[in-house]
């Protein structure tokens, strides 16, 4: 049985960038409201502050996102070595018998 880690593009949908994309823009929106109100300037923060957070968010993912496919490909080429020494070893070791 293998305990293999998803990948985090598919991670995303269930982890907190998925509460950031929703929750985000929702809070932003009412936050607009109340200044929209308060100031009689409807709709003017609401649809501001709502694409403020839109951006926000996903700029947020994107960086998320690329730091743990950096950190995926650093750990890869990290196993590559490791790999690499280890066939090395192996060919070393069997040269040696052979003689």
């Amino acid at each position: 049985m293998t305990t293999e880690q998803p990948h985090p593009a598919e991670q995303f949908h269930r982890t907190t960038g998925s509460y950031e994309l929703v929750l985000g823009p929702v809070l932003f929106a009412i936050v607009g409201l109340f200044i929209d109100r308060w100031l009689g300037t409807t709709p003017l923060f609401i649809i501001g502050l709502t694409l403020f957070a839109i951006v926000g968010a996903a700029v947020s993912s994107y960086y998320r996102y690329r730091y743990e496919i950096d950190q995926l490909e650093a750990e890869t080429l990290a196993l590559r070595a490791k790999a690499e020494v280890v066939r090395q070893q192996a060919r070393t070791s069997t040269a040696g018998d052979a003689k």
